[in-house]
């Protein structure tokens, strides 16, 4: 049984593509050097580095088609989002500094080859537990910023965060290798796959997505176009995050350091 199909190409093609965006870049910056000098715009100012975040937040954002209001008020979320994360990453750096010359004292020992003591061990794991716990907290107090993001985003902005778009090309590329299946290979593969990708607790069970892969065999090419967007739609939620998951990846995507800036920028294109 084969499950589900390998997106060898897409990841290949997304590689390449960042590839030549970096190429991009780096020849724009050799060209400058021969051009006369002028100030430099902000985004000649990013790195490369931060040009591709940005570009890599803009594909999802503009997939969002957020309003000018969803934009201002994303913006104060994402400004609460980042006042928590300082203020536990500078409760972590005090615990990192009083770390620091314990750890430089072990790593004198064992440079002597000698054996650190049991109190300075109990010092290490003391330390190490209080960072692991503020790291909890920490996405804790991000985690109560969630029902506020989902206020502010529609049902389907939501999904787009979660991978909706990722999760209907899989489905897509899964009807497409059944479709190409030859027949006696399909008697076999068919219900195996339907078996293991069932779903029941969302009404995707074994009997359903076989009818949905037979549906997708025997609609004529010329038909298939069009019907394929709805039956890659039936199966897509089998490929999509759990709502856990979906919460993880927006939190995610709203608490990179660049999303404000990002936000804020559309914002201002958007109230012109």
């Amino acid at each position: 049984m084969l499950g589900k199909p390998l997106r060898v190409g897409m990841q290949v093609r997304v590689l390449l593509g960042l590839l030549v965006i970096a190429l991009l870049v780096s020849v724009a910056a050799c060209g400058r050097q021969d051009a006369t000098p002028a100030s430099p715009s902000v985004d000649e100012q990013l790195s490369a580095d931060n040009l591709l975040i940005d570009i890599e937040l803009l594909d999802t954002i503009n997939r969002l088609e957020l309003t000018a209001p969803q934009l201002d008020e994303l913006v104060e979320i994402v400004m609460h989002l980042e006042d928590i994360g300082n203020t536990y990453s500078q409760r972590a750096a005090q615990i990192k500094r009083q770390l620091q010359p314990i750890l430089a004292q072990k790593r004198d020992l064992l440079v002597k080859d000698q054996p650190p003591s049991e109190d300075l061990q109990d010092k290490l794991y003391q330390g190490q537990q209080q960072l692991q716990q503020l790291g909890t907290e920490r996405t804790e107090a991000l985690r109560q910023l969630i029902p506020n993001l989902r206020e502010v985003l529609t049902a389907s902005q939501v999904q787009i965060t979660a991978g909706a778009d990722e999760a209907k090309a899989q489905a897509e590329e899964m009807l497409a290798w059944l479709r190409e299946m030859p027949e006696v290979e399909y008697r076999e593969e068919g219900p195996a796959n339907a078996e293991a990708l069932a779903a029941p607790e969302i009404g995707l069970g074994p009997e359903v997505l076989l009818d949905i892969f037979g549906t997708a065999r025997n609609t004529p090419a010329g038909q298939y176009r069009q019907a394929k967007e709805e039956l890659a739609a039936r199966i897509a939620p089998i490929y999509g995050a759990t709502p856990a998951a979906a919460d993880r990846q927006m939190l995610r995507l709203f608490t990179n350091p660049r999303i404000r800036i990002i936000l804020e920028q559309k914002a201002a294109i958007a109230r012109h």
